[in-house]
């Protein structure tokens, strides 16, 4: 029994290993932009073959389920110093968007009011992302729908809370929050936003300019990190296969990965964490057949 107690810590521990490389690297995982979409990395201790081996040397195993990997400096990466395991509630309190909400003239953290009012910190975060207030967070029932958008006043004239964000070109989140936490009207419409973006002789946030030419967020963020010009991430088609060339061999990542026998998977870490090109292809990963 004892045996099988470990085994089950080691399958736990490989679900949060492998569920870290996809936060940071899967640009399908709907936490990416949270995680990878933010610079978070993994550190190279713990890929490749050996990874999941030293990462249980220097974090041990995951002794409950109920238990997730942490990061004591939400803005660090994934690494021995900077990591721990935590409980769901400790987690919350650590989250990089935590804050004090007030409900009902009532003010604690997002974990604090969960136990409040017997709703999941998961729940209260994402529904507080989409812009509910702290009360229609925390106090509708699941399954219940909340109210119809929020009508708002600006020199004289109404309009519904997403018309007057898409107008002023600040996210409807960030335009809900910035009222939600005391803003005036005019200084939540009026005041700029950090990440307003020049293209095209047109100055606007990245959300906006990806709807304009139907691009994908992700995609234009993963651009951007790795040195793209933002009119040339915002126009050049997704469907656009990426191209090595590594001792005089021509092809996509797929080819060449087969044809220097690694994982493609190994030479896109190896790539995300500045490995030269050819190294990335050519340095043999332990347990790589070599030809």
């Amino acid at each position: 029994m004892e045996k099988m107690g470990e085994y089950i810590k080691v399958i736990w521990t490989h679900v949060s290993w492998n569920g870290m490389h996809h936060r940071c690297y899967n640009l399908k995982h709907t936490s990416y932009p949270d995680y990878g979409g933010r610079g978070i990395e993994v550190c190279d201790r713990w890929h490749d073959e050996e990874g999941f081996e030293n990462f249980i040397k220097d974090v041990g195993l995951r002794s409950e389920r109920a238990l997730s990997i942490d990061r004591i400096n939400v803005n660090g990466n994934y690494e021995p110093t900077n990591c721990r395991w935590s409980s769901i509630e400790q987690q919350a309190n650590n989250r990089r968007d935590n804050h004090f909400i007030i409900v009902d003239g009532e003010k604690g953290t997002i974990a604090e009011m969960s136990r409040r009012y017997n709703m999941h910190v998961e729940r209260i975060g994402n529904r507080l992302k989409r812009g509910w207030t702290p009360e229609e967070a925390c106090k509708i029932p699941i399954g219940q729908k909340r109210k119809n958008d929020v009508i708002l006043t600006y020199n004289g004239v109404s309009k519904r809370l997403s018309y007057y964000a898409k107008e002023f070109g600040i996210e409807f989140s960030t335009l809900r929050h910035r009222l939600n936490v005391g803003w005036t009207v005019e200084n939540a419409l009026t005041t700029p936003t950090k990440n307003i973006f020049t293209a095209f002789g047109e100055q606007a946030n990245l959300s906006q300019f990806c709807e304009k030419f139907n691009i994908s967020k992700s995609a234009v963020q993963e651009r951007l990190r790795e040195g793209w010009d933002i009119e040339k991430a915002l126009i050049t088609p997704i469907k656009i296969v990426r191209t090595f060339t590594v001792n005089g061999e021509t092809g996509n990542l797929g080819k060449l990965s087969k044809k220097f026998n690694i994982k493609t998977k190994i030479v896109e870490y190896r790539l995300r964490n500045g490995w030269d090109i050819e190294k990335a292809f050519t340095t043999p990963s332990k347990g790589c057949n070599k030809a």
